[in-house]
């Protein structure tokens, strides 16, 4: 069973950081019946990475105009980057807007019942995807990585 002492030490998290996510977390991983070590070990690999750490709740799309163009180019206009997109320097410098640029760029098939892909929205959308947990994390809730970079149980 998850203990908030396992947790922070999984995670790597803060005493403080600890007492706050654990509960929710937990939560979460009732409703959602992750229950074994090696979905455990994996849920929290990841949400640990996409939040930098439990830190951030929010993705950042503080990109600059070319990177917009880079990653996201099949969805954003080169106008729309350079007028949303963070310009560093010049006459024409300025922040990026985050807001709009999730309003832009997040595809709708990965928004959730309770998002809409509207600006007020960025980056709110669940992004738990396939990515290979930490090792700490998967050690401490008894699993191994194999050779192919598969994680089983021991």
């Amino acid at each position: 069973m998850l203990t908030l002492s396992k947790f922070q030490q999984a995670t790597g998290t803060s005493a403080a950081l600890a007492g706050k996510w654990f509960p929710v977390v937990l939560a979460a991983m009732q409703k959602y019946d992750i229950s074994t070590p090696l979905r455990q070990a994996h849920f929290l690999a990841q949400v640990g990475h996409e939040s930098s750490g439990f830190v951030h709740v929010e993705e950042s799309l503080n990109y600059r105009y070319g990177a917009l163009l880079a990653m996201f180019g099949n969805r954003i206009s080169q106008e729309d980057a350079f007028k949303y997109g963070r310009v560093d320097s010049g006459q024409n410098a300025h922040p990026a807007d985050q807001r709009m640029i999730g309003s832009i760029i997040q595809p709708p098939d990965l928004t959730n019942s309770h998002t809409v892909n509207a600006p007020s929205e960025k980056g709110r959308h669940s992004n738990i995807g396939a990515r290979r947990a930490h090792l700490p994390e998967v050690r401490e809730f008894g699993c191994q990585a194999t050779g192919s970079g598969l994680w089983v149980v021991q």
